[in-house]
């Protein structure tokens, strides 16, 4: 059975992997079609979902969001600011409320 986290964690990722297929989809559409095609208007209204319920958060919340889901680059960028369990603990309440966020939008 999986943990509260554990499915916070999969929502996120699953919204952060539609935000970039999103992004490479606007992209690949031509600039001259795209303001009259309506896949681009989907896309584009997913892209500002997610923004608007990322917006929404405060500064710690943004930056755990960010680096744990949509730029992954740092791996345990954490580790110097937090304990495993402060992070744990704050990565769950950001996630939490990214969610809510992103059903209220």
């Amino acid at each position: 059975m999986k943990t509260r986290f554990e499915n916070l964690k999969n929502e996120i990722e699953e919204i952060a992997k539609n935000y970039f297929a999103c992004l490479f989809k606007i992209k690949s559409i031509d600039s001259k079609l795209s303001e009259n095609n309506n896949q681009f208007s989907i896309y584009k209204s997913y892209l500002n979902h997610v923004n608007e319920a990322y917006l929404k958060l405060d500064d710690l919340d943004k930056k755990i969001i960010n680096c744990e889901f949509f730029y992954q680059e740092y791996p345990y960028w954490w580790e110097k600011q937090f304990t495993l369990t402060a992070f744990y603990k704050l990565k769950l309440n950001a996630m939490e409320k990214f969610i809510k966020r992103f059903k209220e939008v």
